[in-house]
């Protein structure tokens, strides 16, 4: 098993060779694990260095000769191709291009390396094999390990070219996280026409130009091209008539044909801006009439956009570069840009066409301009380097300032955080803003002249952090956001002294990706449209939530959402009654049959269709209000689905809307994930707020850890229908299912020495201690044995009386005047003895119900109880008033359970409804006492609100005053955030009546107030006080009683 534990002999062979043991077999890079189950080495591969060449197309590589000579591909022999492939054969294997071997239709190889001269004997005819070299044209695919993920293995076409390096196109090094400084490639050579189709219509390299997992393009233009497009579309470049047809020269697919000169007198000169125009026109004649307007880096904030300063806003029209300096944020790896918008628009072919085009004509007009950086464009003169100086001093100083604080203990606490935490977090936001403070020092004393400067404006390289790095400070090194920890005795390096916080004293991996990777390599889309691994475990109902594919979505603002409905109605709405409709882009005779064929109501239901649509994505849809949103088809790009905007912008006939709602709609199920595609994107853009959770590499450790204790657990519950838009209910919901300790309401703690625990020594708590005391059933002869060590919590306050508000001051004279006028006066006011009917909105009783029946009617004085049977509620109503009852109550039942409890004082209201929740009978109550004949007494707590108030009283009308002392019954509603507790007690007395104590009889409830309206059952708008989303008597919108 294992032949090399330390102390034991060395098994060996008859030769005294150390055997080869199953662990020595199995371990290790060259083990069979390793070696063979995961080895990656197979046949009809090659491998070398890359370099790159920007003369080669986007999707080809260059491969050498001499490997082109040892790939074969098996090729038949058919009477279309049997002339070429005989003159492979002829040719032999020592020429390219030329042929291996030749397979003969009864299944004889011939290996031409032997054939010697008698090679050119070998008469094909169809049915043969050739295997012929690797030619120009062929499809291959190329990839760079790690392969992390989709686009690190591509398609290419090849292209066989001399000397021994593989040469790509340097806009496809992206993708592939390759550069040339010795990275290696390796190339896969497919053996049938069915994976050289696969490769060319699903793998080729235009079809991985957008990323789906960022929905943007992962290759564009790069390094000295987009500084050369950069510098080339400035507005003092100007190309001469020779340069100019040198150039078209280097243009593929060029027509022959010259644009008209910008200059004519008193020589023909061309711009840069023109010559940029041309990659746009010729080749990619679908964008002719595409528009882009963006701002590039160089633009000037508050300069105007179309007429700017320094040439800093770019206007495509038409195909044609109008103004503004192309940069990286117009043809490099973003979002809605020009590789984008044509990949999309034009087609996966014309994006690569693009591009390499692009590269191709601006790197021979840089070969005529030069590009260098010398010594001059990373110095500053001496005002600038004592104004950075003086910043990283001040800095010094700050942090030195901090450091003394900390040992003084004077140091103020951040939230949340303690003192180093606090201290850490402030030195390094110290020193972070010591080096942008710098750097913008030395950025501001550098011109356009500047090299430099040309590159970070440009995209092509380098940021303005870089060049604060080079001409002000390196700055403050950060390992995941926090500074360089302690990594000896209690210092960074030896050099330094231990416990040394200073700048100098305290100022990363790559491995998590491929551990991801490595557990999602083997997800696939099934052929359910579900996510599975290969064991078949379920990962997503449906790729990334919504089956799109990602590479299709696109970053969207949806105008729609937001305009006003005076915009709406102003853009989008035929007002034929206007004089002014129709005016330029409709003919008279046509206004005039739209006035008279056309009705109003039509006009006005498109535009209510159009209202409700705005409608729906503002509430519903995108409730957050978010206009920049992720989509698969580009509406605002195509076309708005409107009549007048079709009329009158993008005037289009009957026949070319179907075409393009069908463009659409094949836009839309292209965008679809298929069955059988390879993801490692699970999770992409879909309308996700953000939460308070653990993000990066913490979460990516605890996903690939499979951790059993996350930092914040977060659970996602799906509301039923009626309670995902009623806030109340989802918060009661919340409430029910919520973990919460008491940590989260202590604001801070303390242990202290109090002698007297009775009679504290804690000014803050004497009153309501001694009155503890004093209304406790304590004995005091036991104080002399409570310790006197005390812990005093302190509570926040905020947290505990959160959702108190809208209480009537007590001088608010109208509130009161109003109360003592309200529905209940003549119960207040005129003594009226309350007389209850219960009944309920079922026919039949759940047996639960029943017993609830029983139970309130031995509680409430003077209530009776009338079978539903066929009455109406109006019926119900009549009945009750007529004979003399004040109030209604109503029971509701939902699945057989008791639900909801309708509330109703006669004659004239009001009406309130309550969920009722959380019932437990009497019966089932342990340790529950006899009921007593007492009427009951009734106690109401926390009802604050106006609302509340309100409720108040009506609870208050249902029962009569009794003022029967001993041994009476309480009914306690107490009201905790909107929730109604309902309890019922008896006082049982015990030493004679000098102590007493509660006794629950029951039942128990929980009630929530949902409606609260004038009138009895009319709730109507016009009546409605409140329901459960109003705001009208509280400012917290979750809490209103």
């Amino acid at each position: 098993m294992n032949n090399e534990i330390a102390g034991l002999p060395v098994a060996t062979t008859r030769s005294r060779k150390p055997m080869k043991s199953i662990r020595e077999r199995l371990k290790g890079k060259e083990g069979r694990l390793r070696g063979n189950l995961m080895g990656k080495r197979v046949d009809f591969s090659a491998r070398t260095v890359i370099t790159g060449d920007p003369n080669i197309e986007l999707d080809e590589v260059g491969v050498p000769i001499s490997i082109a000579m040892c790939l074969t591909f098996p090729e038949l022999v058919t009477k279309y191709n049997v002339e070429q492939l005989q003159a492979l054969v002829d040719a032999g294997p020592r020429l390219w291009p030329g042929a291996k071997y030749v397979t003969t239709r009864d299944g004889v190889r011939f290996d031409l390396r032997h054939c010697g001269s008698a090679g050119n004997v070998l008469n094909l005819e169809p049915g043969c094999v050739v295997e012929r070299h690797l030619l120009t044209g062929d499809f291959v695919l190329f990839n760079r390990q790690p392969s992390l993920h989709k686009m690190s293995i591509m398609g290419h076409r090849v292209r066989v070219m001399p000397y021994s390096t593989f040469r790509v196109n340097l806009s496809v090094t992206s993708p592939y996280n390759a550069d040339f400084d010795g990275d290696e490639m390796n190339l896969h050579l497919a053996q049938t026409h069915e994976a050289r189709a696969e490769i060319r219509h699903l793998c080729a390299v235009p079809f991985q130009i957008v990323s789906p997992q960022s929905n943007k393009p992962v290759m564009g233009i790069v390094q000295d091209s987009l500084l050369g497009v950069s510098k080339l579309t400035k507005r003092s470049v100007f190309i001469e008539q020779a340069n100019f047809m040198q150039f078209m020269l280097v243009l593929p697919r060029w027509n022959g044909r010259l644009p008209t000169p910008a200059v004519l007198k008193p020589r023909t000169l061309w711009t840069g801006k023109q010559l940029f125009s041309l990659t746009l026109q010729f080749g990619i004649s679908d964008f002719a009439e595409e528009a882009l307007y963006r701002d590039s880096n160089s633009r000037v904030r508050g300069d105007n956009r179309w007429f700017t300063e320094n040439d800093g806003y770019v206007v495509i029209q038409k195909g044609e570069l109008l103004s503004g300096v192309i940069d990286k944020r117009c043809v490099g790896c973003t979002s809605g840009g020009l590789v984008h918008i044509i990949w999309h628009q034009c087609g996966v072919a014309r994006a690569r066409d693009f591009l390499s085009s692009l590269q191709q004509i601006v790197n021979a007009w840089l070969l005529t301009q030069g590009f260098t950086v010398g010594v001059s464009d990373i110095t500053v003169n001496r005002a600038t380097r004592q104004k950075v100086a003086d910043a990283l001093a001040q800095s010094e100083r700050a942090v030195s300032n901090l450091i003394e604080a900390v040992q003084k203990g004077t140091l103020e606490m951040q939230p949340g955080k303690g003192l180093i935490s606090s201290f850490e977090s402030r030195v390094n936001a110290e020193l972070n803003n010591a080096r942008e403070a710098s750097g913008k020092i030395a950025a501001d004393a550098l011109d356009d002249a500047n090299n430099i400067i040309a590159m970070v404006n440009a995209g092509s390289k380098g940021s303005t952090i870089n060049i604060a790095q080079i001409m002000a400070c390196v700055g403050q090194q950060n390992v995941e956001g926090k500074r360089i920890p302690f990594g000896f005795e209690e210092r960074t390096l030896p050099h330094f002294s231990r416990f040394d916080f200073g700048p100098d004293s305290r100022g990363f991996t790559g491995y998590i990706q491929r551990r991801l990777v490595k557990a999602l390599e083997d997800v696939m889309v099934r052929y359910d449209y579900t996510v599975r691994n290969a064991r078949g475990d379920m990962i997503q109902f449906f790729y990334g939530e919504d089956n799109v594919r990602a590479e299709y979505v696109e970053q969207q603002v949806l105008e729609l959402m937001t305009l006003s409905n005076d915009e709406l109605r102003r853009r989008f709405y035929h007002d034929l009654k206007s004089p002014n409709y129709g005016q330029g882009w409709l003919s008279e005779e046509v206004r005039n049959n739209l006035k008279f064929a056309v009705e109003d109501a039509t006009l006005e239901e498109e535009f209510e269709q159009l209202r409700l649509g705005k409608r729906l994505l503002c509430t519903e849809v995108f409730p957050d209000g978010e206009t920049n949103q992720y989509l698969p088809v580009n509406f605002q790009r195509i076309l708005h689905l409107n009549s007048k905007r079709l009329l009158q912008q993008v005037r289009v006939t009957q026949p070319a809307l179907d075409w393009v709602l069908s463009e659409m709609r094949n836009k839309y199920f292209c965008s679809l994930a298929q069955p059988g595609e390879m993801t490692l994107n699970t999770f992409h853009f879909a309308g996700v707020g953000s939460k308070n959770v653990t993000l990066g590499v913490p979460r990516l450790r605890e996903l690939i850890n499979v951790t059993k204790k996350v930092a914040t657990p977060s659970l996602t519950i799906q509301l039923d229908e009626y309670a995902a838009h009623d806030s109340v209910l989802a918060k009661e919901v919340q409430g029910s299912i919520e973990y919460c300790s008491l940590e989260r309401f202590i604001e801070f703690s303390q242990l202290i020495y109090d002698p007297n625990p009775v009679e504290t020594l804690v000014p803050e708590d004497v009153e309501w201690v001694s009155d503890y005391y004093a209304l406790s059933d304590f004995d005091n002869s036991l104080a002399a044995s409570l310790s006197p060590w005390l812990i005093r919590v302190v509570l926040q306050e905020r947290l505990i009386t959160e959702g108190l508000s809208c209480v009537p001051a007590e001088n608010d004279a109208a509130f009161f005047e109003a109360e003592a006028n309200d529905e209940f006066r003549d119960f207040f006011c005129e003594g009226r003895e309350p007389k209850l009917l219960l009944t309920s909105v079922d026919k039949l009783l759940h047996p639960q119900t029943e017993l609830f029946v029983k139970e309130l009617t031995a509680i409430v004085p003077n209530v009776f109880f009338l079978p539903r049977k066929n009455r109406s509620t109006r019926a119900v109503l009549e009945f009750a008033t007529q004979r003399g009852y004040t109030d209604v109550l109503v029971l509701v039942q939902r699945h057989k359970l008791l639900h909801g409890l309708y509330v109703c004082h006669l004659p004239g209201g009001p009406t309130s409804y309550f969920a009722l929740t959380s019932l437990k009978l009497a019966q089932d109550i342990d340790d529950s006492v006899r009921l007593t004949s007492h009427h009951p007494e009734l106690e109401l707590s926390n009802f604050h609100t106006a609302l509340g108030r309100r409720l108040a009283r009506q609870f208050r009308a249902l029962f009569p005053p009794a003022e029967e002392h001993v041994g009476r019954r309480v009914v306690a509603l107490q009201n905790h955030r909107d929730f109604i507790f309902f309890r019922h007690y008896r006082y049982v007395f015990v030493n004679e009546g000098e102590n007493v104590r509660f006794a629950e009889i029951g039942p128990r409830f929980t009630l929530k107030l949902r409606l609260f309206a004038k009138g009895c059952f009319d709730f109507s708008k016009a009546n409605l006080e409140f329901r459960s989303s109003s705001k009208a008597y509280a400012t917290n919108k979750d809490v209103y009683l």
